[in-house]
């Protein structure tokens, strides 16, 4: 229909230019076609049951934000209003997380309710391993530079199928109606979709793999976020423009807010973490390390004081952080086991879990390692080949060293 015309022709990604760039990527298939038509939500958009759920309550908490959001969406034609008359058999629910230090929220969209009938139970999607910090500071060189590049809204680039619109609808406090909900469509692969971390990743990997080919083999790319350095200032500047030339041409919108895209320098700040090229060290930023230690002081509180269960999700979440903050702090990721442990038996994120002695240990030792040098670690940089020993059967040793 030509309500869906006009919405595909805003489509951002540019795919003449798409077919330019990526026509030799192993890739090229998948990307283009996703590029051309869409992206398919489901591959059996029929099979997919009815269901009408209401936004979540931190949707009203945070009305405000909320509503700003979506507008500019609205704006930017990523979520539309349907024709009159056309309902959406299927519905999610719109959540709200605030982001720290800020008034804004980030809308979510959940596709894993109501169980039995949700829309990501009817998506296949392949698991994948995104890059680390600890990927980019094995290939550190002392006194080198580095630059990154941020894309704005990146899952909002990639366009769904038309034919699966209905399948990304929700509710909306639409503030012209009095208070009541209205009901929006997304066009795009939104934030919540099973497979939407794979599509925005393969498309990051193919940018990657793009500039390597051009020579520039120190890039990194984790979602949207890119990743170049240089042995020289020069070199650097060189393969950030590139990289910024490369993004702008498939039709990728920029981010050149503080903080966001970072010219050359040899202090860049990467998934949370400050890299320092001159001093050869990662950090842990002072506000984030503080956070952590006041959740991990919180759980050992409650403990101690009688009250040994948590919601999973909370543990979970914590989790997360932890084996983030693990990518600086050494060792960290063996004192998560234990309380890894304590959530294996809920089957809900939901439900509440019963902390013990050893996971409570554990988290005592990421108190005291919070609390020494800030979460600053030397680095590594680029590894030597390793030293390989070897003993016979009558116990003498022979070495294998370099050189």
């Amino acid at each position: 229909m030509a309500w869906a015309e006009r919405l595909v022709s805003l489509w951002p990604l540019n795919l003449s230019h798409c077919r330019e760039l990526l026509a030799s990527d192993p890739d090229a298939e998948f990307l283009l076609h996703g590029v051309e038509f869409g992206f398919p939500v489901t591959s059996d958009a029929a099979a997919v049951p009815p269901s009408r759920c209401e936004p979540y309550r931190s949707v009203f908490e945070h009305a405000g934000a909320v509503r700003a959001a979506v507008q500019g969406e609205l704006a930017l034609s990523q979520v539309v209003r349907p024709p009159p008359g056309l309902i959406s058999p299927t519905r999610h629910s719109l959540g709200a997380v605030p982001k720290p230090d800020s008034g804004k929220a980030r809308p979510v969209h959940d596709f894993s309710q109501p169980l039995g009938r949700a829309v990501n139970e009817h998506i296949f999607h392949l698991r994948r391993s995104f890059p680390t910090i600890t990927d980019i500071a094995s290939t550190l060189e002392p006194g080198c530079y580095a630059a990154k590049a941020d894309v704005s809204g990146y899952f909002m680039n990639f366009p769904a199928n038309p034919q699966h619109w209905h399948l990304l609808a929700f509710l909306f406090p639409a503030a012209d109606q009095g208070g009541g909900l209205e009901e929006l469509w997304g066009t795009r692969v939104l934030f919540g979709l099973r497979h939407g971390p794979e599509i925005a990743e393969r498309f990051t990997q193919a940018v990657v793999r793009l500039m390597r080919a051009h020579g520039f083999t120190c890039t990194y790319g984790m979602l949207d976020d890119f990743w170049v350095q240089g042995s020289t200032e020069a070199e650097c500047w060189l393969a950030w423009s590139f990289l910024i030339a490369i993004l702008t041409h498939l039709g990728f919108p920029v981010n050149f807010s503080p903080g966001k895209s970072v010219a050359p320098s040899q202090q860049v700040r990467m998934l949370g973490v400050e890299v320092d090229t001159a001093a050869m060290v990662l950090r842990l930023g002072a506000a984030r390390v503080e956070r952590l230690r006041a959740l991990v002081a919180d759980l050992v509180s409650a403990y101690r004081r009688g009250f040994p269960t948590r919601p999973c999700r909370e543990i979970s979440s914590l989790l997360g952080k932890l084996g983030w903050a693990s990518h600086v702090l050494r060792g960290g990721r063996i004192f998560l086991n234990h309380l890894r442990a304590c959530t294996l038996g809920a089957r809900s994120p939901r439900h509440h879990v019963t902390l013990n002695e050893a996971a409570v240990s554990d988290l005592a030792w990421w108190a005291r390692a919070l609390r020494g040098r800030a979460g600053m670690r030397c680095v590594i940089g680029r590894l030597d080949p390793p030293l390989q020993c070897q003993t016979d059967a009558r116990g003498q040793w022979d070495s294998d060293s370099p050189g």
